[in-house]
């Protein structure tokens, strides 16, 4: 293929040639656009991966303090007429005990249940808590109205071995409660991704 001469005299570059610097341009452009289209997506990701731990750490704190101040606890108990709010169908996981004389959490009891979302804002199963508010230096308010709050959302409809995505259970060797989260959400990229954090109280 004979190259054009310019008005210098210097070979310059056919049609052809010109066409396929620009393809192989636009080829790499593209790569560069992917890598950095799914590094983008990574990052998303795992920033969603650690904010959704942040949570389940917080949330389990929450358990674990209410279960130091408390007078007792019952795991998987049975629903009472006595508690302060309505389950609306969820399922009670944990009832803490909030007076001395009921050591077996069936009258003004910390409940925490897991069920259906409350509003549709909420994604999947959550896991509520009814309990006393806090005053502003952060103690329960035990003598005020207990309230249903959301404490987490994206449970799964059951784990693996068909428990709830909360689970507080005795530990079978240590006088502990082990308690379980899980969560299961869709990521950026379109895929679900599973969580789950453990602690003993």
């Amino acid at each position: 293929m004979k190259r054009s001469k310019g008005n210098d005299g210097f070979d310059g570059f056919t049609l052809v040639e010109l066409m396929l610097v620009i393809s192989l341009g636009m080829v790499f452009v593209a790569m560069a656009l992917g890598v950095i289209t799914r590094d983008l997506s990574l990052g998303q990701a795992m920033a969603q991966r650690l904010r959704e731990r942040g949570l389940q750490q917080r949330t389990l704190m929450l358990i674990k303090a209410d279960l130091a101040r408390g007078y007792g606890w019952l795991a998987d108990p049975p629903i009472s007429s006595l508690w302060p709010c309505s389950l609306a169908g969820r399922q009670a996981v944990l009832a803490i005990a909030t007076a001395p004389d009921d050591p077996e959490a069936r009258r003004r009891a910390i409940v925490y249940s897991v069920g259906s979302a409350p509003s549709p804002i909420w994604r999947s199963r959550v896991l509520m808590r009814c309990g006393p508010a806090f005053d502003i230096n952060g103690e329960p308010n035990l003598v005020g109205s207990f309230q249903n709050r959301v404490l987490i959302d994206g449970l799964p409809s059951s784990l693996s071995d068909g428990e709830l995505g909360f689970v507080a259970r005795p530990d079978p060797l240590l006088p502990v409660l082990r308690l379980e989260l899980e969560q299961q959400f869709q990521t950026p990229n379109g895929k679900m991704q599973r969580i789950r954090s453990a602690a003993s109280a």
